[in-house]
């Protein structure tokens, strides 16, 4: 409870900081006026109205929630996403998943039960539930009074990759986010912010009409390369504060994922939820790499995939066992779907006379060679902590005692992450914590029950 109290602390204190700072700057640039004189001299003076500046938030939170309300509109009407609570509907664009009975597999039914089941024990109101074909393992939540209420969103890929207890730690996670209120939060964090961005444009603005007026009109080269330094320095201090603002809000996002994460663990349990995360990181990570393989095969066809092309690779994609798709295998399957579906095309295109089973020998025959002459590098980063080398059982889920020899040997080596796409600048700018951190921070929350035999 200590770790759990120490998060919400830090995420408020990031929150009131983050708010005190945004306010503060909205009505400094309510209070400021630029006046050009007739001498080019760019006068500044203050005026403060409380009214105005009053005004103005409102207005600005007014028409940042609209925007919001009207991006999640657009959302929830794209390729792919279905609603299956409290009624089954989609947009035109979505109904073939309907028609196709691609929604039945997934049985949705169950799931609806679940995200019900898991909300009444949260004591929260699920008001839309909606699922999004897509291989991307996600799940999101919005809470949008007046219009879509508390909504709910699970990706398919989340329903392929995990068992019936993880997708229960999932929607327990998202869940917490609504009990929390994160995204009526974020929405007043994010709120002053076009309004920010149009007000230093306009600061740029004059002060670059004060540099020409000197230059063209007044010939004053001096003043025009002060106003030069000026304007360099405005917009240098103004970017290191939109860097500080944005450093701000990724940790109160991180902070509100944690506190997201302990809850999931403590509806289903720590062991259950810390093995949500590893699975769908795996996922994560075999799907960057799968994409930086894909990257590499479009240098070597000099042009870019197009959409129709990724969207028949990732299908294929689909069709391999959930477990057998990790990053190792996604530096051969890449090549290999890459492969298929260039002969398949050429088949189609030109008439060659090969058959499916003559081209699934071609290209197996081309990725043993391409493997013996290390074209293929199945080499992992050394700076990760492979969970299967714990998962002594070779079940594809750490135990208590397989998570007690995993944790350990994080806490000792603190420069290893547990993935590789997760470290580096990614992470820095990225507002989800590390899985290393979410992995630590549910361990210690539980450790006491984690450590039990």
């Amino acid at each position: 409870m200590a770790l759990e109290f120490s998060l919400k602390t830090s995420k408020w204190a990031y929150v009131i900081v983050y708010l005190s700072l945004t306010y503060l700057l909205v009505l400094f640039i309510t209070m400021v006026d630029f006046d050009l004189s007739e001498n080019s001299q760019l006068e500044i003076s203050f005026r403060f109205s409380l009214l105005l500046s009053i005004s103005i938030i409102i207005c600005v939170l007014v028409l940042q929630i609209g925007f919001i309300y009207l991006g999640s509109f657009i959302m929830l009407r794209q390729v792919g996403i279905i609603q299956i609570y409290p009624k089954v509907t989609a947009s035109a664009h979505s109904a073939d998943f309907i028609k196709n009975g691609e929604l039945e597999k997934y049985n949705y039914k169950e799931l609806v039960k679940t995200v019900q089941t898991v909300a009444e024990k949260a004591k929260v109101t699920i008001s839309k539930i909606y699922v999004t074909f897509t291989h991307t393992p996600n799940a999101f939540t919005f809470r949008l009074p007046f219009a879509y209420g508390s909504v709910i969103n699970i990706n398919t890929n989340i329903l392929d990759v995990l068992s019936e207890d993880e997708i229960e730690a999932v929607i327990a996670h998202e869940i917490a986010h609504i009990k929390n209120n994160d995204s009526l939060l974020k929405m007043l964090l994010m709120a002053p912010s076009p309004f920010m961005n149009l007000s230093f444009f306009y600061l740029y603005s004059v002060i670059g009409i004060t540099i020409l007026n000197n230059l063209l009109f007044h010939f004053n080269l001096v003043s025009a390369m002060v106003f030069t330094l000026v304007l360099a320095g405005v917009y240098l201090g103004t970017k290191m504060l939109a860097v500080i603002m944005k450093i701000l809000l990724l940790k109160s996002d991180r902070k509100a994922e944690l506190l997201a994460d302990l809850y999931a663990a403590k509806m289903t349990s720590p062991v259950i939820t810390i093995n949500a995360l590893i699975h769908i990181g795996q996922r994560v990570e075999a799907l960057c790499v799968l994409m930086d393989e894909f990257k590499n095969m479009e240098l070597i066809k000099k042009r870019e995939l197009t959409p129709d092309d990724h969207k028949q690779l990732l299908k294929l994609m689909s069709s391999f066992p959930v477990y057998e798709f990790d990053e190792r295998q996604a530096k051969i399957i890449a090549p290999y779907l890459f492969l298929k579906n260039e002969l398949s095309q050429l088949r189609e295109h030109y008439f060659l006379p090969l058959t499916d089973i003559e081209i699934e020998e071609l290209v197996v025959l081309s990725i043993k060679r391409l493997e013996k002459n290390q074209k293929i590098s199945l080499d992992i980063d050394e700076d990760v902590f492979s969970w299967r080398n714990y998962d002594l059982d070779y079940n594809k889920y750490l135990d208590k005692a397989e998570l007690k020899l995993f944790v350990k040997d994080l806490k000792n080596d603190p420069n290893k992450f547990v993935f590789t796409n997760e470290g580096g600048t990614n992470y820095l700018l990225h507002d989800h914590p590390a899985y290393r951190k979410r992995i630590l921070t549910i361990f210690e929350e539980f450790e006491k029950q984690l450590t039990q035999d």
